[in-house]
């Protein structure tokens, strides 16, 4: 979301002056006499352009008090607002104030909220700290050509203090300011009321300056209206910071291709290197700012490529700002991004390295971000993983055994054994460290889940009681539960073979938050993520594939766009999971053909390389079923390139070379 910093800034009264310096400039060019000369109307006729060339002559004559008398003759033959602006300027020349007013008074009453005459006067009386009068004045003129000299007025107003936001809007005679009518204090987050967005829009136009812009820009985006935030993006950008501000409103909008574009334009344009971030002074503001922009561009950009797919680009981004961080002194990283920022990158690459297996690095950066970020829910979470994965290697068979006795070892064993090995008590002693520091019910949940890992012996009634001593500590009303903790719950009971019993606790907790009479698969936009996935797993349990097909089908729809942060919420792969069993229910029913168009579509959304290899080999059964051993041997091919060690594909590839 773009920054709000600048809006105290931006109504500073010298900047909104220079902002509409534009508009100066174009009325001393039509209040020029030859202008007027050409372009008087036909009603007025040549005699007020032959009065009007007799007034500059004694001007420039020095002869101020004939051109006076002159000027009130001429004055009676002016119509047009154009004739009433010539009129004015030459006041204006001959220093008569009070008559060039009066030209401008009178040509408003006969022609009122002329836009020509309501500018001129406008700027009139703000030249002359007349506020009020130039808000009411100008108030015609929001919108138009003009609509800089409304925004000044009314920021100027609302600057003073002694007007409220609204009054200023509304330009009241007299400033009401009493017991009854008491005026807000003035504070940053005055000029943070969406009444204002036209104003600022206005005040861009004049200028062009591009801090006028961006706070029209951000109220938009903050009140959720991203198609008028899109609407005001200019044709050409020019500064690093208005590319930033637009990449970020086109992220923020979902379009993402869009915003990937003005940042490949803003990476062009940046002079920043990593070997060059050494040079950068943590004293100096444009350095710190340098680096901030440098940090945000590479973050942003690591998302937008993972969003739209590009996997490897995303990756490659985050490399480039975590190898820049050794080069950049720490001091200059701004709060925010090491607090907020930097954690996520982190994660995000040890998912990547997870998904695509390779343990070393994903091992590197938990170590990293398990020193920096020790209290960080999902740092831990992630090293728990690791555990568990580690957990989860199969020892080796007696062949290896026997080889690593005689002093051998395969090329395999030599990679497993770069693996560093992470105890699940490592993992625990994180968590209860982190825990008895502050309670956070994820982590207590992580807990649980490395302490059954920990069990593999118990059996499985002791590992479905202590879900169900989980659930009666954590439970916040009759049957409610922190969705961690039911989510957890489920798949554990699930797992251990307790489905009747999961599913009556899934029922139950659903009938607490939606109501008695609640039907997943009819309403499943009340629905959160997770919620869904359970919902449709059960329908399909209990024999009712038409349900679970609609859920799934939801989840798909309305899920389908990537999360950028991939270790946090699971849609990513959860979406991936809801497209295979849609494609099982297909495959079922006879439409193998849209099965293999959905498995299609889960294989390019998946990151992980392994579920992305089980998804070819079902391609390939598909395949084999239809009679299409071709496409069949291809999918198993490239199964096997990603994971050669899935026995099922070697024997389906032997059966189809029979």
């Amino acid at each position: 979301m773009p920054s709000l910093t600048q809006f105290e800034k931006n109504v500073d009264c010298k900047k909104l002056r220079r902002s509409v310096s534009f508009f100066l400039i174009f009325f001393t060019l039509i209040l020029g006499a030859s202008f007027f000369s050409s372009c008087s109307s036909h009603s007025e006729g040549a005699s007020l352009t032959r009065r009007l060339d007799e007034v500059d002559a004694f001007i420039q004559a020095g002869d101020t008090g004939e051109a006076v008398r002159l000027l009130k003759e001429a004055s009676k033959e002016a119509f047009s607002a154009y004739a009433r602006i010539g009129i004015y300027r030459r006041y204006m020349l001959l220093g008569e104030t009070e008559s060039a007013e009066k030209t401008l008074v009178k040509g408003l009453k006969k022609l009122p909220q002329n836009e020509e005459l309501s500018a001129v006067y406008a700027n009139f009386l703000l030249r002359r700290n007349r506020l009020l009068e130039a808000a009411r004045v100008a108030k015609c003129l929001e919108g138009t050509a003009y609509g800089s000299l409304y925004s000044e007025a009314v920021l100027r107003l609302v600057r003073t203090g002694s007007i409220s936001v609204q009054d200023a809007l509304n330009a009241p005679k007299k400033i009401k300011n009493d017991k009854k009518h008491p005026v807000p204090a003035l504070t940053t987050q005055t000029f943070k009321d969406p009444v204002l967005i036209p104003l600022y829009a206005d005040a861009w136009k004049a200028g062009r300056d591009w801090k006028w812009l961006s706070n029209a820009v951000t109220l938009l985006m903050l009140e959720g209206d991203t198609t008028n935030a899109v609407a005001l993006k200019p044709k050409t950008l020019e500064s690093m910071e208005e590319k930033l501000l637009w990449a970020l409103v086109l992220y923020d909008s979902g379009l993402y291709a869009d915003s990937l574009q003005v940042l490949s334009g803003a990476r062009e344009s940046l002079v920043l290197t990593p070997s060059s971030l050494t040079t950068l002074s943590s004293s100096s503001l444009a350095d710190r700012e340098k680096v901030a922009t440098y940090l945000e561009l590479c973050a942003l950009l690591s998302d937008v490529y993972y969003i739209l797919g590009s996997d490897d680009a995303s990756e490659e981004e985050r490399s480039i700002l975590i190898s820049s961080l050794t080069n950049i002194n720490e001091s200059l990283l701004p709060e925010n991004f090491r607090a907020t920022v930097l954690p996520l990158v982190y994660l995000n690459s040890i998912s990547h390295a997870r998904m695509q297996n390779e343990p070393v690095r994903e091992y590197e950066l938990l170590s990293y971000a398990l020193k920096n970020f020790p209290s960080n829910r999902n740092v831990l979470a992630a090293f728990g993983q690791f555990a568990l994965d580690t957990a989860a290697r199969p020892p080796e068979d007696e062949l290896l055994t026997q080889l690593r006795q005689a002093g051998l070892r395969t090329q395999k064993m030599e990679a497993d054994d770069l693996v560093p090995a992470v105890a699940l008590e490592e993992a625990l002693s994180y968590i209860d460290a982190s825990l008895k520091k502050s309670r956070d019910v994820p982590l207590v949940v992580l807990r649980e889940e490395l302490r059954d890992a920990s069990s593999l012996t118990d059996r499985a009634e002791l590992k479905a009681s202590r879900v169900w001593l989980l659930l009666e500590q954590e439970e916040t009303g009759t049957n409610t539960y922190p969705p961690e903790v039911l989510s957890y719950a489920l798949s554990r009971l699930i797992n251990c073979g307790f489905y009747d019993e999961a599913h009556q606790l899934f029922n139950r907790c659903m009938t607490a938050s939606y109501g008695k009479d609640f039907i997943p698969s009819e309403e499943p936009q009340l629905m959160e993520l997770w919620e869904l996935e359970y919902a449709a797993y059960f329908e399909g349990t209990s024999g009712s594939a038409r349900n679970s097909r609609r859920l799934y089908s939801y989840i798909a729809d309305h899920f389908a766009d990537r999360a950028a942060v991939m270790h946090s919420t699971g849609q990513n792969e959860t979406v991936v999971n809801a497209l295979v069993n849609l494609a099982l229910i297909q495959a079922s029913t006879g439409e193998e053909k849209l099965a293999v168009e959905t498995l299609n579509m889960a294989s390019g959304k998946t990151a992980s390389i392994k579920t992305k290899a089980e998804i070819l080999y079902r391609l390939a059964v598909l395949h084999k079923g239809l009679g299409d051993s071709r496409n069949a041997q291809r999918s198993l091919q490239y199964a096997l390139t990603l994971n050669p060690s899935l026995g099922k594909a070697h024997l389906l590839q032997k059966e189809l070379q029979k």
